[in-house]
């Protein structure tokens, strides 16, 4: 096995180790608003509806999206709600206008669970997406800049979506697939990429385990490959079963 060496110091350890965590959770919120833009799109007309999206990420990140291309619905018996070319703001002075950008966004619903309240996606597809961590004026750009709720108006569960004429809604996302993308982290001496060639994350199962198998490109070019699968003992909080695989160069 010939893996890569990582040479970074304990600041940069502690950098990617807090844009690990804090980025999984705002990438996770990227997606519940993901959702939520293919399940208003099945009930109103898709692109006067772009206003009102915008504002709803705009509520929930703090950042600015702009959807340059049209949105469309493919029916079907589990309807696909398709997005192209999204970008999400990157906060003012950063290396790039946008923190994030993908190429197209398709969430797939299943119209049954609509029927008991439920916004059920049994696969979100993130094409081509293209995201960057770093800090601006010693800020991370990772960090959400949503408004916090105050005591007298607590924050919506993220699994729950109010939706105007309709009530709460439950949201549940089954799987999740990226393809062709690429992450960068970038530091004031170097920056670190890697490019996912695929990731499939998937919880058929309310409280079942959550399995993730991903082909990955380091800074070298050499792909490895990823396989995780966990297994939780109660909520997101408690103690979680994990077990590991990892192979690159013909080994694991």
């Amino acid at each position: 096995m010939n893996s890569s060496t990582l040479n970074h110091g304990p600041a940069e350890d502690e950098i990617l180790s807090t844009a690990a965590r804090r980025g999984g959770a705002f990438i996770g919120a990227l997606v519940l608003v993901a959702a939520a833009v293919g399940f208003s799109a099945t009930f109103f007309d898709l692109n006067a509806f772009k206003p009102r999206i915008e504002q709803a990420v705009f509520e929930a990140t703090g950042r600015a999206i702009t959807m340059n291309g049209p949105l469309r619905i493919v029916w079907s018996l589990q309807p696909t709600i398709e997005a192209t070319d999204v970008t999400l703001a990157n906060l003012r002075g950063g290396s790039r206008p946008d923190i994030a950008r993908v190429e197209r966004i398709q969430a797939q619903l299943s119209v049954a669970a609509l029927f008991h309240r439920e916004i059920d996606v049994t696969r979100l597809s993130l094409i081509g997406p293209n995201i960057l961590f770093e800090q601006v004026e010693g800020k991370p750009n990772w960090l959400s800049g949503a408004p916090q709720p105050t005591s007298s108006q607590p924050a919506t569960p993220p699994s729950e979506l109010p939706t105007p004429g309709i009530g709460t809604l439950k949201l549940r996302i089954r799987g999740i697939h990226i393809r062709n993308g690429m992450v960068t982290w970038r530091f004031p001496t170097r920056t670190k990429v890697v490019g996912i060639r695929s990731l499939d994350l998937t919880q058929p199962v309310d409280s079942g385990p959550v399995d993730l198998t991903a082909s990955l490109v380091y800074s070298d070019f050499k792909p490895f490959d990823l396989r995780i699968t966990a297994q939780p003992s109660g909520g997101l909080r408690d103690p979680w079963s994990v077990k590991l695989r990892f192979s690159a160069f013909d080994t694991t």
